[in-house]
């Protein structure tokens, strides 16, 4: 261990921090794929980057690094009508010869010692429910849990998964009984429900950022814990100067009365397995926001979600989607409710932990599900 160091990003460090999550990530498990160009995107590239945020063990001796911790992003979180800082544990890595010798305690360390340099309330991670990290590592230094996500996925394009992954050849009858029956029987009662007779939509691709930017951050915080308004910098990073195709945005803008009342953002990924000699490319859903107060009662809102979700799955095709992803707070019962009904599965995905970092603040109650966005869930904005 005397050949380990630690330090802090440096330019250059792009080739060995992708190295390293291929080898702990892709070797047996699925994970979405990081090059050197989209790690630099990833973190280097965030407007509100520092070198700090990246804490790096290095073998010396071998000349590799053998361990990384990803402390990005820090930011504001309104929880319960207060505002607090927030510092986020995006990826944590150590090279599987090198485990069991403290790596990750020590990273996880300095990412603590940094947010609180930064004057930090609070730190949030996500991590895979009664995992060794979990109970061995988070839960020792402090971190509780909060909330936990849920998977919700669904099939809208299920020839281009057979197309990817053959063995799924014989689960179409069950691909099309479940997403398309289902959605052509809420279509039909969304079409003779007075309330949505005022109702139209649109699928857009890599246009009107301004304006689901505008409409995210006045719905949104409405019915979330811990979301803050996107500041246009952030944004235009997260959904404009993005590295490759992959990531450009579909929109899906739901109006009533020429008023945007809901919608959703969808962009695109690459998972894939080294060992198993798998790859997919399918559909993330990044934001699902819905203005409830426009809704009269709950089967109305039951339908509005529905409807919501019937036209992400209309643009999953339009992006040649097989299979589509999205993750929600276990607690954001109504959306649940109406994801079932049109047929797309669930099933738990990680736990949110959050930890104090300042003596006497206590973690807050939540009064309704913590936002979890998906660079803290899933790895990437």
């Amino acid at each position: 261990m005397d050949s380990i160091i630690y330090r802090h990003y440096e330019p250059g460090d792009e080739e060995g921090c992708a190295k390293l999550f291929i080898k702990s990530f892709q070797t047996g498990n699925f994970s979405h794929i990081y090059t050197p160009s989209f790690w630099h995107w990833r973190y280097p590239c965030d407007p509100d980057f520092e070198p700090e945020m990246i804490q790096i063990a290095e073998d010396i001796d071998r000349k590799r690094i053998v361990g990384l911790n990803c402390a990005n992003r820090i930011e504001k979180a309104i929880i319960n009508g207060n505002e607090y800082l927030l510092g986020e544990i995006n990826d944590i890595c150590v090279d599987p010869l090198y485990m069991r010798k403290g790596i990750g305690l020590k990273l996880m360390e300095v990412a603590l010692d940094y947010f609180k340099s930064r004057d930090c309330d609070f730190s949030a991670l996500t991590s895979a429910p009664d995992s060794f990290q979990t109970e061995k590592l988070y839960s020792k230094l402090g971190y509780a849990i909060i909330d936990t996500n849920i998977y919700v996925i669904g099939f809208p394009y299920p020839f281009k998964l057979i197309k990817q992954i053959p063995a799924t050849f014989g689960l179409l009858p069950i691909f099309f009984t479940m997403n398309h029956f289902s959605r052509f029987l809420n279509r039909l009662r969304i079409k003779y429900t007075d309330f949505f007779k005022d109702f139209s939509y649109e699928i857009v691709r890599n246009k009107k950022h301004w304006e689901v930017m505008d409409a995210i951050n006045r719905i949104f915080p409405n019915y979330n814990e811990g979301f803050y308004p996107y500041a246009k910098k952030q944004y235009r990073w997260m959904r404009i100067e993005v590295p490759n195709k992959e990531r450009e945005p579909t929109y899906i803008i739901i109006r009533r009365n020429d008023e945007i009342i809901g919608g959703g953002v969808m962009t695109d990924t690459d998972y894939t397995s080294l060992g198993l000699r798998i790859g997919i490319t399918f559909g993330i859903v990044n934001q699902v926001f819905l203005d409830k107060k426009k809704f009269p009662n709950k089967r109305d809102l039951h339908l509005g979600y529905i409807y919501l979700f019937d036209k992400l799955l209309k643009a999953a095709v339009y992006r040649s989607q097989g299979l589509l992803l999205y993750t929600c707070s276990k607690r954001n019962l109504e959306l649940r409710r109406a994801v079932k009904n049109i047929g797309l599965i669930q099933f738990p995905a990680q736990v949110v932990m959050m930890k104090s970092l300042k003596p006497n603040l206590l973690i807050p109650k939540f009064k309704n599900p913590f936002f979890c966005p998906t660079h803290l869930s899933i790895g990437f904005p």
